[in-house]
């Protein structure tokens, strides 16, 4: 029976233990009560209740945000300083005692502190303000430490570049190039590309321009060609005035994949290299059987931007039959009014329907002009002024419209409602002017 009475109290024991142990802390039920605070109001109750007891690591921190939130940066400090000194903060305790001393205006303090969060749970976000600081405290070596301290694979594009500017400063450039060799095949988009661009420039720069060939053309050759590794190396090797062997690969690339190379041509016309263009262009079209609608636009954009019309003359003496999108003809023929006037249409009216002419009314007016057609020109010329033009086609049209001048035609034209005003106050201008030329300037 002794031995039942026992056992019955020991198990009774054992249960009260168990239950106190369940038992939320004062601790626990002061987190809890706060939820249903204000953020005012809960820093009025942990402001009493540090007065009468050391707080566990988390309520410590809910009293610095508190107080932090509060603008009292001294505070929040000394919410967590008892905690430090007694068994040290984890990381998102030094994390936020960081952000205090940063508000208390000590960026170097603040520093030290996140260093310990980093080296305790390392993250990308850390990583990245770490190296912030450290460049705000003019800290290249510590800055140098913290973009070390991960696989450079694990960087972004941005701290890829930024370490290998430190390492450039240092005089490290065989660890630039690892860097970049190590990188530029790591994920795509504007980041690839703009490593791509970093490691031909340095091998460039550094007199090894076989080597920068030799890594665009294998990246070329891998992408099943792709034309946009040229797009942008391309530039790269032109800005360090490596002009042959840019020209070598833009014949590579014709070669490879002649359908897409003629995307090349402009970086050559926006650096200068017309005679690169002009013998890049002849090589390209000489071994086209068609013109495709990019092409189109590719020639139109550099007669644009040079006034040579001699691409476009020998693209439509290969293209049989007229480009279909409308937009592409009006583009194409627009240059030629531009440059060489309305009578240089007249060899390519074979082009031009009536529906093109329709979408293009001041290319139609050209042609029709070409043609001998005056009831035509009158009617393109009206639809034309309709439309927004630059100041160079406003000129053509008022050219164009001169013709009139003494007809019941250009009477008309000066009283027809679809005529702007701009338009007619301009056709009057030169109606005077051809009267007589004492009114002008």
């Amino acid at each position: 029976m002794r031995r039942h009475l026992v056992f019955l109290a020991s198990f009774c024991a054992l249960a009260l233990i168990a239950i106190l142990s369940l038992r939320p802390t004062e601790a626990v039920r002061l987190e809890g009560s706060l939820a249903e605070l204000t953020p005012e109001a809960a820093l009025d109750v942990l402001d009493r209740a540090a007065e009468n007891g050391a707080f566990s690591e988390n309520l410590a921190l809910i009293y610095s945000r508190l107080a932090l939130g509060a603008g009292d940066p001294a505070k929040a400090r000394r919410a967590l300083s008892r905690i430090a000194a007694q068994e040290g903060l984890n990381a998102l305790g030094e994390e936020h005692l960081s952000e205090v001393e940063r508000m208390a205006g000590d960026l170097a303090k603040a520093s030290r502190h996140l260093q310990r969060a980093y080296r305790q749970e390392p993250t990308e976000a850390r990583r990245i303000k770490l190296g912030l600081w450290a460049r705000l405290l003019r800290d290249r070596m510590a800055e140098l430490q913290v973009l070390q301290s991960v696989s450079p694979d694990k960087l972004t594009g941005w701290e890829v570049e930024r370490l290998a500017d430190l390492l450039l400063q240092a005089g490290r450039v065989t660890d630039v190039e690892a860097l970049y060799r190590q990188t530029t095949g790591i994920g795509g988009g504007d980041e690839a590309d703009r490593l791509r661009a970093s490691l031909v420039g340095l091998l460039a720069e550094t007199g090894r321009l076989d080597a920068a060939m030799a890594e665009v053309r294998r990246w070329f050759v891998a992408e099943a060609p792709d034309q946009h590794v040229l797009e942008i190396t391309l530039p790269v090797l032109l800005d360090r005035g490596a002009l042959g062997e840019a020209f070598a690969l833009a014949r590579l690339s014709q070669d490879m994949a002649p359908e897409s190379s003629h995307v090349l041509l402009p970086l050559f016309a926006r650096s200068g290299h017309r005679a690169t263009v002009l013998a890049l262009q002849d090589r390209w079209l000489r071994g086209a059987s068609r013109i495709s609608a990019d092409e189109w636009k590719t020639l139109a954009g550099l007669a644009a931007g040079s006034g040579d019309l001699r691409g476009l003359r020998t693209a439509l003496a290969i293209q049989s039959v007229p480009p279909k999108d409308p937009l592409i003809l009006e583009q194409v023929f627009l240059q030629f009014l531009r440059f060489q006037g309305p009578d240089s249409l007249w060899p390519y009216l074979r082009f031009m329907t009536a529906g093109q002419m329709d979408s293009a009314p001041l290319v139609g007016a050209a042609a029709m002009r070409a043609a001998g057609r005056s009831d035509l020109v009158y009617r393109y010329l009206v639809a034309a002024a309709r439309q927004p033009m630059i100041d160079w086609d406003r000129d053509i049209w008022m050219g164009m419209a001169r013709q009139f001048q003494g007809t019941d035609a250009y009477r008309q034209l000066m009283s027809d409602p679809a005529i702007g005003d701009g338009f007619r106050i301009a056709l009057a201008d030169r109606f005077i002017l051809a009267a007589d030329p004492a009114e002008g300037p």
